[in-house]
């Protein structure tokens, strides 16, 4: 009952507070100074309403990245992007714990694996050190879209696009490795005005659907599909994948897209990802 409470007060003050954000940003050096929290907000409930604000990034020496979003529901989604370029998602548990005066973050897998993370917010981020490793990591919150934005985005998605290239041609072109099922005839992506999707990727020998429901990511680069039997309930998605959103305008679009999304498979060239529909 009180992570309810919790949740509907912080949705509450969220725009009072960004409000306030946004009228002290040039009068403070340290963003932890516009934030004015109730009087009976724990340090956790401080950190949760910090993590909930939007897309959280870290890059590491290899020049690998990556991007934490925080859902209210209790699943984090993990961007990662390697040192190639390619794009993958990975969906865990989070929660938050208060420990010796402190706040650590705690990540579940699908395996029940658990990471033990400590919290520190600071003017420019979050520190994160790694438990396990004692590894420290620097968490920066990436600019939002405005809201306006984020409904333009979502109008100029809605309705059914068809790809003008195929994963299949572009393998030829450049001389890649492909298996026979590879032979992409069509690719359709359906974006509904109640937040579901429907994927479909037709080769010569079978059809292939999914369905399931997405999200734009609160800095408009990303667009994450949650497959699942019942669309739009978090807790019952199978899989979850991530493109990256290149150009979008009224009837024409250009994902980027993991090599081994749908619609990839067995095209083993990484300079293969960017691909251009049209309604």
């Amino acid at each position: 009952m009180r992570t309810l409470i919790f949740v509907v007060t912080f949705l509450c003050l969220t725009p009072a507070l960004q409000a306030r954000q946004d009228s002290v940003s040039d009068e403070f050096d340290c963003r932890l100074n516009a934030a004015r929290f109730p009087a009976f907000f724990t340090a956790v409930d401080k950190l949760q309403a910090d993590l909930l604000q939007g897309v959280w990034s870290v890059e590491n020496e290899q020049a690998e990245q990556s991007a934490f979003q925080f859902h209210d529901y209790g699943l984090v989604d993990i961007i990662s992007t390697d040192v190639t370029g390619n794009l993958s998602v990975e969906s865990m548990m989070w929660k938050l714990q208060e420990r010796n005066g402190g706040v650590e973050l705690i990540l579940t897998d699908s395996e029940f694996n658990e990471q033990t993370i400590h919290l520190e917010a600071t003017c420019d981020g979050l520190n994160a050190t790694i438990m396990d490793s004692l590894d420290d990591i620097e968490l920066i919150l990436k600019p939002t879209i405005s809201a306006k934005e984020l409904d333009r985005m979502q109008n100029s998605l809605s309705g059914e696009w068809n790809s003008v290239t195929f994963p299949s041609d572009m393998a030829d072109i450049l001389s890649c490795n492909t298996d026979e099922r590879a032979g992409i005839t069509s690719m359709q992506l359906q974006f509904h005005k109640d937040g579901t999707y429907t994927k479909t990727c037709e080769t010569p020998s079978a059809r292939l659907e999914e369905r399931g429901f997405y999200e734009i990511t609160p800095d408009g680069q990303y667009i994450i599909f949650y497959a699942g039997n019942n669309p739009g309930t978090p807790s019952e998605t199978y899989e979850a994948s991530v493109v990256r959103v290149q150009y979008l305008t009224v009837g024409e679009m250009v994902l980027e897209q993991p090599v081994h999304a749908f619609g990839f498979a067995g095209i083993q060239h990484t300079a293969v990802r960017s691909i251009a529909y049209m309604q």
